[in-house]
């Protein structure tokens, strides 16, 4: 397969910074929607500031 050049392109998450990759794997039409919003006390807050660390603004609070 690998002769084929399938995963050619493919990026292991496992080896960047924060075990992240910033892509959309989402389709077009979906793809700004925010399905989790986080709230401001205990663990939603440091999931809304890890999201905030990895998307930026996205998560930020409204």
């Amino acid at each position: 397969m690998q002769k084929l050049g399938y995963g050619k392109d493919y990026e292991y998450p496992h080896d960047k910074p924060d075990h992240f990759l910033k892509r959309g794997n989402l389709p077009e039409a979906i793809k700004n929607h925010r399905f989790y919003k986080p709230g401001n006390l205990g663990s939603e807050k440091v999931s809304r500031q890890r999201l905030t660390e990895w998307w930026g603004d996205r998560y930020k609070r409204e």
